[in-house]
């Protein structure tokens, strides 16, 4: 399980067709962290700000976000992150052993994380969206150290009317 919280402040300067947030997050669970995020979209924009929370995401991709109703979307996007990484059980193991644990010394605390992408609409209720994702290392030392890479195509579609 994993309980997460986050505070999102716009900027000034936030205009319709550009968003700058800073978010404060953390969470207590199978990942327990805290950490600050400075987002940023900006082109055709016509989904709500508060579905477009790529900074909270782990381990994975979603689509930033799909339009309002009728409404078409191209724009860019991106950010980045500082975090402190208290508990991860991915690495730490959780109720058993296991020899493929590591400890908490084995960890670096302090992670940063940048992404960008761009999403443009195909069709009503149907968007594509490219990912492009950056962490520092988890890991202290060996094979794991090493800086995680990832990105994909994200096709979204939303289904009825609201």
């Amino acid at each position: 399980m994993r309980y997460s919280a986050a505070y999102h402040q716009y900027l000034d300067g936030s205009e319709p067709g550009s968003k700058f947030k800073v978010t404060y997050f953390g969470s207590v669970g199978y990942l327990t962290e805290f950490g600050a995020a400075l987002v940023f979209r900006g082109g055709l924009i016509s989904s709500p700000d508060n579905r477009f929370n790529l900074e909270l995401m782990a381990y994975g991709e979603r689509a930033p976000s799909v339009s309002a109703v009728g409404g078409r979307e191209n724009y860019f996007w991106g950010g980045l992150s500082v975090k402190a990484r208290a508990y991860n059980a991915f690495l730490q193991g959780q109720f058993r052993d296991s020899d493929h644990e590591l400890s908490a010394n084995d960890l670096n605390v302090l992670l940063a994380e940048v992404w960008a992408g761009h999403t443009h609409t195909l069709w009503d209720n149907m968007e594509l969206s490219y990912v492009l994702r950056v962490q520092s290392s988890e890991i202290k030392n060996g094979t794991g150290d090493r800086t995680l890479a990832w990105g994909g195509l994200v096709l979204s579609k939303r289904f009825g009317s609201h």
